[in-house]
């Protein structure tokens, strides 16, 4: 069944018409809307068109192809207007928006806001008595407003499901039309795919942004995965690079970010191409120096995790082989276990049993390595128990594990 959004062609037409139309559903949203954007509300019965003017018939997008009107207009049928423009893929024009204000001063109104939506800000100054917000902004709007209606609520998911159709399409080349607002899978919303991809990325923008990380040794400017394919599957993951990594090679430690069907992992990765000189760093420190630094690894975690409900620190080893350079790897060998199981004494009270014989393979399997064999270390965050995953607050949570393992990147003398 086509969406009711799914009223238009170009795909800026439909999220204004999304938005349009939940703001003409819903009265009191649109109060607030116009409250947000102009700082106040007029008085007097409201009128919202799209593709033509007040009081006149509708264009199609053809005959609008010129810009020739504003995206949505409001108006009090007096003197007040807000007007709505909207791009995705091409600029804004300040002649194109120039024309719209002379437009609506023709029809005498004379108090007239022009309201213009884009993914980024543009770098040019925009005409006087002009507010700009990203497509993100309106989203973070809406989504704000979800719980109070259900227009609200079903325009925000809109974007979501336009954002992932039009990455798909390759229409929305950078960007994002929204903002990372949590995981909510197993928090009352079953695990997607494609949800969990675009969630992914949103979060992982957001981390690329935060101080800490980037005094951990994280490298903002540098790109993940060089692309991520499929449609289905029980996780999706990505990393940010560390400064110093070759920039078209994953051989070099990495913190991954792994949204799985189940729970969520932040690890830093081993991977099974390390650098010599990294790997020697390790197994310098022998059984006895490589169980102090997840000793402290493990403390790290107690302290910075204790509000995430469930999360543990965990340590693992995969080996695996591939059939072909593109094909799914076999696993042939995979142990992850609570790190908390190599530290004798658990002061924070947890009751992880004592069990240092996994440590112990590891670290000699790593040391004896005559496979493709991987290690990572970080946490786990089960939707579960941790319902902190379903919000922004998860993000300090990602951050706080992999600044956890900064004894094993110091080691290796990294960044």
């Amino acid at each position: 069944m086509r969406n009711v959004f799914d009223q238009y062609s170009t795909p800026e037409n439909r999220l204004t018409h999304a938005l349009a139309t939940a703001l003409d559903e819903d009265r009191k949203l649109l109060t607030s809307f116009i409250g947000w954007v102009c700082g106040r509300v007029p008085v007097g019965r409201l009128e919202i068109v799209e593709q033509q003017l007040p009081g006149a018939p509708e264009l199609d997008e053809d005959e609008n192809e010129r810009g020739s009107l504003p995206d949505a207009w409001i108006q009090d049928g007096e003197s007040w207007s807000l007007l709505i423009e909207s791009k995705i893929a091409s600029p804004l024009r300040n002649d194109q928006l120039y024309r719209h204000l002379r437009t609506a001063e023709s029809r005498g109104f004379t108090d007239v806001t022009l309201m213009t939506i884009a993914i980024t800000r543009p770098k040019r100054k925009l005409p006087e008595r002009t507010e700009f917000r990203e497509w993100s902004q309106v989203y973070e709007w809406l989504n704000n407003q979800a719980s109070r209606s259900d227009w609200a609520n079903r325009a925000a998911k809109y974007f979501e499901v336009a954002e992932r159709k039009f990455s798909n399409e390759g229409y929305l080349r950078e960007g994002s039309l929204t903002k990372f607002t949590g995981f909510p899978f197993g928090n009352g919303e079953v695990y997607n795919y494609l949800q969990a991809k675009r969630l992914l990325q949103l979060a992982l923008d957001e981390l690329r942004q935060r101080e800490d990380l980037i005094d951990l040794g994280m490298n903002p400017k540098a790109a993940g995965r060089a692309a991520i394919t499929g449609s289905q599957g029980d996780s999706v993951w990505d990393y940010l690079q560390l400064k110093g990594a070759p920039e078209t090679s994953t051989g070099y430690p990495h913190l991954t970010l792994s949204v799985e069907r189940d729970r969520l992992v932040a690890v830093v990765i081993l991977p099974d191409g390390i650098q010599r000189r990294l790997r020697k760093r390790i197994i310098d420190l022998g059984y006895e120096g490589f169980s102090e630094i997840m000793a402290e690894i493990a403390s790290n975690m107690s302290s910075n995790l204790h509000r995430y409900s469930g999360a543990a620190p965990i340590l693992e080893a995969r080996q695996r082989r591939y059939p072909s350079r593109r094909s799914v790897p076999t696993t042939d060998a995979h142990l992850t276990f609570d790190l908390r199981t190599a530290v004798a004494c658990n002061s924070n009270g947890s009751k992880v049993k004592f069990q240092p014989q996994w440590l112990q393979a590891t670290f000699d399997a790593f040391v004896n390595k005559r496979s493709n064999l991987q290690l990572a270390v970080g946490a786990t965050f089960p939707y579960r128990t941790c319902k902190a995953t379903a919000g922004r607050g998860i993000l300090d949570g990602i951050a706080a594990s992999w600044i956890g393992c900064s004894p094993l990147l110091r080691t290796m003398g990294l960044p």
